[in-house]
């Protein structure tokens, strides 16, 4: 157990690293723009992505002390911590839309045998628009449709993955400058050439409500629900609806750290049987 909670500790201190070290040198050509003039590389110049951002995710450890999370009925989920990255790469299309390119990958830990290294995998790279569809006095609507463009991973390799549209979803209502609820929703479909029994359209629902005590710190909890389109007119609901609890501080532009809780419907919520995960996520450009 002591092993295991070093690797997460590693593996959290070494993607702060990263990140850190990211927005240092963002910040570093900003004040040096002698230095880095792209007129002189017209190609570069053309290819330069007019933003770029990111964010990742943590899972685990318990929270009642032991190293691995706990799945949604308890059980002590054996294949560890593990963390989601996602770099994206954007490009103005007008005021609201954006096409963006998004690499993706993961790191976990090894599943080879008395094997605990850090192992990194890619993830399936998307592309796609960002946008604002909707947006009235204090309501939005805003996201995204993407696709991936390149199949990494090696379970949806042997499955011949075929299509993979979908994209994430915000309705944001704002009641006031502090206090803001919405809802995010997730839904993509995926073909595979292979496989046909796991062409499946998974998606989530997730209410949300969030609350700025200032400019730096903002309360925010919500409630995921999620599922999948099995058949045309067939809907299924996963059992794993979990309820989240979080502090949000933003560092600055290039850094916002997100501790939570997440707790389980089906051990009633029980604080003893949930997690504790982090999220990142910033604007380096």
């Amino acid at each position: 157990m002591f092993a295991q909670g070093v690797f997460t500790m590693k593996l959290i201190l070494t993607t702060l690293c990263l990140l850190t070290t990211t927005a240092f040198a963002q910040s570093t050509m900003t004040n040096n723009t002698t230095q880095t003039d792209l007129s002189t590389y017209p190609i570069l110049n053309k290819i330069k992505p007019d933003g770029i951002s990111h964010f990742s995710t943590f899972a685990g450890p318990s929270f009642d002390g032991n190293s691995n999370p706990r799945n949604f009925d308890g059980t002590i989920d054996s294949d560890g911590t593990s963390s989601w990255h996602q770099i994206s790469f954007q490009y103005k299309i007008n005021k609201n839309t954006r096409f963006v390119i998004n690499p993706r990958f993961t790191i976990e830990r090894s599943q080879v045998e008395r094997d605990n290294q850090i192992v990194g995998k890619l993830d399936n790279p998307v592309l796609g628009i960002t946008t604002t569809w909707y947006q009235k006095g204090n309501f939005t609507f805003s996201g995204g449709i993407n696709t991936a463009f390149a199949t990494v991973t090696e379970g949806d390799r042997e499955d011949g993955l075929e299509w993979n549209p979908g994209g994430f979803q915000a309705l944001n209502f704002k009641l006031n400058n502090k206090l803001n609820v919405g809802s995010w929703f997730w839904a993509r479909y995926r073909y595979f050439r292979n496989n046909g029994n796991r062409s499946r359209a998974p998606l989530f629902f997730s209410p949300y409500v969030s609350y700025s005590l200032s400019d730096k710190l903002t309360l925010q909890s919500f409630y995921q629900v999620e599922g999948q389109l099995a058949e045309v007119d067939t809907l299924q609901w996963d059992p794993n609806e979990h309820f989240n609890m979080s502090v949000i501080y933003q560092v600055n532009k290039a850094l916002a750290i997100q501790p939570m809780v997440t707790v389980f419907r089906d051990t009633d919520f029980d604080l003893a049987q949930g997690n504790i995960n982090i999220w990142f996520s910033g604007r380096f450009l």
